[in-house]
């Protein structure tokens, strides 16, 4: 559950690619690798990779896809806690949660705007996020940009939801 919460679908298959080169050995490959060892065709493949070397170069500056468009593993370049991090602070329940705390006089309009979704995608991805926090006795009012309940329950969950994607660095 809390990874469904935490983490979009395309970002849960970008996992999934980094942790099947976590089990290869320091090497070049061809994304024909990875349609063959995770069954995808080379479409979705090949905009993962994209995706992951954007990500890897915006968090460490790792070129994991060079000029000749192949990829080049490197373990020791890859921190894949850092990465899990850095996913968890991209995807969209997240978002939501540190904008309610850090800037409550948002409105879920702009809140939508800012992330280039209508307000029903946005609604439908952060569904998840709602059911966890119904089990907690808490409510998600995304037209007031508000989570509501108990102060005790709401500090507990801002403190370990926003720990996740940042663990005290902020």
């Amino acid at each position: 559950m809390l990874h469904t919460l935490l983490i979009e679908d395309a970002m849960g298959q970008k996992l999934a690619v980094m942790e099947f080169f976590l089990r290869q050995p320091e090497g070049c490959y061809s994304i024909n690798t990875i349609c063959c060892g995770l069954v995808l065709s080379h479409r979705t493949a090949a905009t993962l990779i994209a995706e992951i070397n954007e990500d890897l170069r915006d968090l460490a500056g790792y070129e994991f896809v060079a000029q000749d468009r192949k990829i080049h593993w490197r373990p020791e370049a890859y921190h894949h806690n850092s990465y899990i991090q850095y996913l968890i602070r991209q995807s969209l329940p997240y978002q939501f949660v540190l904008r309610t705390l850090t800037h409550p006089e948002d409105t879920f309009a702009n809140f939508c705007d800012r992330h280039f979704l209508s307000q029903s995608t946005t609604l439908r991805k952060l569904r998840p996020l709602k059911d966890l926090l119904q089990r907690f006795g808490l409510q998600v009012r995304a037209s007031k940009m508000q989570l509501v309940g108990p102060e005790v329950s709401l500090r507990l969950f801002y403190t370990t939801y926003l720990w996740l994607g940042h663990h005290g660095e902020d």
